[in-house]
């Protein structure tokens, strides 16, 4: 990365991090909570935070009383940790049984979706993530089809790995768990054609299931804002 183009990326996120406070998480974050150093590679190949001012203080789609940066989480998403993927498992690893946060299930071993290839393949894309705090207001009791007509256009329904990295990355910021009790349907569908959903977030563990498009109490829509 050039040094101007590395100046511009710095400043962008200093604006991002000045204006959404508590609701962000960049580089410096991840170092301070995971010592996790971005490499000159990484570096090169991420995008200057893309969302303005006039964005984040416009009103919020789902809170029409409120702004985008009170109901939205904005966080650097990376696709490798360390050398690793970061996958769902490999989230198991950072937060193992005992720490905060930590999954529900003991063991990723044990665990239904050992074997799935959204919990052991998939990562985030190295870029900036813009995604609301909880899942949809009024979005439960209502099939993934109908769920999705509740998007505006500028949103998309995000990956399991990138909702259960929005939820760990806020908890280890500000201690609070998002989605205590719900959850939020999300694209990735299981090798049985189930939809997983990720949420009944709490001092217990965060829960990932899996469940058909039909009517759900518990269930809402996840939602990223489109990059």
């Amino acid at each position: 990365m050039r040094l101007l183009d590395l100046k511009r990326l710095i400043t962008t996120q200093k604006i991002a991090r000045a204006i959404l406070g508590k609701n962000f998480f960049g580089i410096e974050e991840w170092k301070f909570f995971y010592g996790m150093e971005l490499s000159n590679k990484q570096l090169r190949k991420l995008p200057e935070f893309p969302w303005s001012k006039k964005i984040l203080y416009a009103p919020c789609p789902f809170h029409k009383d409120k702004t985008v940066k009170e109901t939205h989480f904005a966080f650097l998403g990376i696709d490798f940790f360390k050398s690793k993927p970061l996958t769902i498992l490999k989230w198991h690893e950072i937060h193992p049984p005992g720490s905060q946060p930590r999954f529900i299930y003991y063991s990723p071993i044990l665990c239904w979706y050992n074997e799935e290839k959204f919990s052991k393949e998939y990562t985030c894309r190295l870029r900036w993530y813009l995604m609301p705090l909880e899942i949809l207001p009024n979005s439960t009791e209502k099939s993934y089809q109908e769920q999705l007509t509740m998007l505006p256009p500028e949103y998309e329904v995000p990956l399991a790995i990138e909702e259960v990295t929005k939820l760990f990355l806020y908890y280890r910021k500000n201690h609070i768990y998002l989605n205590p009790t719900k959850a939020g349907r999300c694209q990735d569908i299981t090798s049985d054609n189930q939809r997983v959903f990720v949420g009944l977030f709490d001092s217990s563990g965060l829960k990932i299931g899996r469940y058909w498009d039909g009517v759900d109490y518990y269930f809402g829509l996840a939602a990223s804002r489109k990059f």
